[in-house]
């Protein structure tokens, strides 16, 4: 009888495993939101396209540990564009805290990469203009302000 309970308990628990695995598994590779990116610059935002060339935008939250491997990337990216693109890093900031919440490594990270500009956006509004519902979402405009990726 012992060995009924035993082989029972061992079943529930690795069922329970497996099921908790799952759920982590589909967690990690399900994107996240992203509200709908507008197909021209948002008029009514506070960036302007950059004359001449196209313009990159990178959302990120300043607490969210995988802003770093964003920046990472970000970093390697405008090294391979040799000045092509102008770029602005945009970290979100509650309205009701202090205005150095948002000042994290990952913003000093962020200002040392040549040729990006680093911004706060107060409450997310920016993000919401461009759709960007995630940590690490990216909108890229071409000269003319139209959409050339999103992601």
């Amino acid at each position: 009888m012992k060995n009924v309970w035993a082989i029972a308990l061992t079943t529930l628990w690795l069922a329970v495993v497996v099921t908790g695995l799952g759920v982590l598994v589909r967690y990690e590779l399900t994107p996240g939101v992203s509200g709908a990116v507008p197909a021209a610059w948002p008029a009514d935002s506070r960036y302007r396209p950059a004359p001449g060339r196209s313009t990159l935008l990178m959302f990120l939250h300043p607490r969210c540990p995988c802003s770093r491997a964003s920046l990472h990337e970000l970093e390697v990216l405008m090294h391979d564009a040799g000045g092509s693109l102008r770029t602005e890093v945009v970290f979100f900031q509650p309205g009701n805290v202090a205005a150095d919440w948002s000042r994290t490594d990952s913003w000093k990270s962020a200002e040392a990469i040549p040729g990006v500009h680093v911004s706060a956006d107060i409450d997310g509004m920016e993000a919401r203009r461009f759709g960007a519902g995630t940590s690490g979402h990216c909108v890229l405009y071409g000269e003319s302000g139209d959409l050339l990726f999103q992601g």
